[in-house]
């Protein structure tokens, strides 16, 4: 049984034109930390500034246990269609945060998409 500690809010911020984001820190007494963000990326935003962005908030985190959920609007349905995608996705597995969602999380008549997705670097663990 692990105990919970406190939970901090780490960062909480709205940047203009590149995305919304909220972070929260769960301290762990017998383990690692678990960081859990929410992000919400607008479509058609500049994507160059969400990949710098996303690298400087995660690049210096350390050993916690990381969990990015959200609506990226980045289909990963098209990766080897659209170079945006491959790039974002290149810098997530760069960031060692990989996407837990692999099947379409919007589907209409015409069309599936996987835009929204939970990325983490807990790949192999079983959480109890």
């Amino acid at each position: 049984l692990c105990m919970l500690t406190e939970i901090l809010v780490m960062e909480s911020l709205t940047i203009e034109i590149v995305m919304e984001s909220l972070t929260i820190e769960i301290i762990m007494e017998s383990r690692v930390n678990i960081l859990v963000s929410c992000i919400y990326r607008a479509p058609g935003l500049d994507m160059d500034k969400f990949k710098t962005c996303m690298e400087k908030m995660y690049t210096k985190i350390g050993q916690k246990d990381i969990f990015i959920c959200g609506d990226f609007n980045i289909d990963l349905m098209k990766l080897k269609l659209h170079k945006h995608t491959e790039d974002s996705l290149d810098m997530m597995y760069s960031l060692s945060l990989f996407p837990k969602i692999t099947r379409p999380t919007r589907i209409r008549t015409q069309c599936a998409t996987l835009s929204d997705n939970i990325f983490t670097n807990c790949v192999e663990k079983i959480w109890q």
